[in-house]
């Protein structure tokens, strides 16, 4: 996210720039919208039931009581 705010505040520099027309400075923005990175993909925050009804049956055959026990608390 500090990349995308970081390109964004010098994207919005070299258009004003480019609008003021100082001598030195190109015409034209140097940096555009598709120079910045993706915003990330949020996975989602629930397992779907029809993925933890398999899901289920495979924890409980866990011997380790602890591994049990905190996917059961993550799920």
């Amino acid at each position: 996210m500090s990349r995308i705010q970081r390109i964004s505040g010098l994207s919005q520099f070299f258009r004003d720039t480019a609008i003021w027309q100082y001598p030195d400075v190109p015409g034209y923005s140097l940096i555009g919208a598709g120079d910045a990175p993706k915003f990330p993909q949020k996975a989602p925050r629930f397992i779907p039931d029809h993925e933890l009804d398999k899901l289920m049956p495979v924890i409980h055959a866990i011997a380790c009581p602890f591994q049990r026990a905190a996917l059961l608390v993550a799920r």
